[in-house]
């Protein structure tokens, strides 16, 4: 194999919600598996289907922080050929064998030279996941040199049986300069928004915003869209508008 690429050991598994699952990853001794990672930063896998390399990434649910290193993989709808989602969450067992990138990659995090002190943390459905990484790393921290003073942080899922992290997301309501909302599209629930999004709900939403924060999305390449052309009718500079999508 490759150096680029290693083994890890799929340490436990846990279910999120009915068809989403966090995998704790290790070494192959039980070590944690990355010792430097930025939080929102994402893992390739691979896997040799029928003589090809298959190749997916996930973005990591864990915080570098953290002791444990994971990814959450939400199964999606399977069209034509090999699904990497459905073989992760239907197939996957702990203590099975992965393939990935030797390090973790990506763009889509905080960087305290470029971004302002209030962030803006806006995901739908799985893409919850860096933003996740996001929170949990900056929540303890904030108001310290290279970490924001204030999250904004807003998730939109289907209905209440979709959210992924439910007890987690819900600790951090209360805490000091995080304002935290969850948002279903279908669904009412006590201590839950409800409704569909449109572009003049989020330039509502969002105007009094547009001056002191930088903006991260990631999510429904739709919900995004919106999302961006929204930012971009407030005037907000593109350098402050961080996306993340994978195809």
């Amino acid at each position: 194999m490759s150096k680029l690429w290693k083994t890890v050991k799929v340490a436990k598994i846990i279910e999120e919600t009915y068809d989403t699952k966090t995998f704790i990853l290790t070494d192959n001794e039980g070590n944690k598996l990355f010792k430097e990672y930025k939080a929102g930063q994402y893992i390739n896998f691979r896997k040799e289907v029928n003589g090809v390399f298959e190749s997916r990434s996930y973005t990591l649910s864990s915080a570098p922080s953290e002791d444990f290193v994971s990814v959450t993989i939400k199964k999606q709808a399977k069209e034509n050929g090999f699904s990497f989602s459905s073989f992760m969450v239907d197939e996957v067992k702990e203590n099975d064998l992965l393939t990935v990138f030797f390090k973790p990659v990506g763009d889509f995090y905080y960087n305290p030279e470029k971004h302002k002190k209030e962030i803006f943390l806006f995901s739908g459905g799985s893409g919850v996941t860096p933003c996740f990484s996001m929170l949990k790393e900056m929540s303890d921290r904030l108001g310290e040199n290279n970490y924001p003073n204030k999250i904004h942080f807003v998730v939109n899922y289907k209905s209440y049986n979709d959210i992924i992290f439910k007890e987690q997301l819900n600790k951090f309501k209360n805490i000091y300069n995080i304002n935290m909302e969850i948002i279903l599209s279908f669904d009412q629930k006590d201590g839950y928004g409800s409704g569909l999004f449109s572009q003049e709900s989020l330039i509502l939403k969002l105007e009094p915003f547009k001056k002191d924060c930088s903006f991260f999305t990631c999510g429904p390449k739709g919900l995004m869209n919106m999302f961006v052309d929204s930012l971009k009718k407030l005037g907000v500079e593109d350098e402050h508008i961080l996306l993340e999508q994978f195809s």
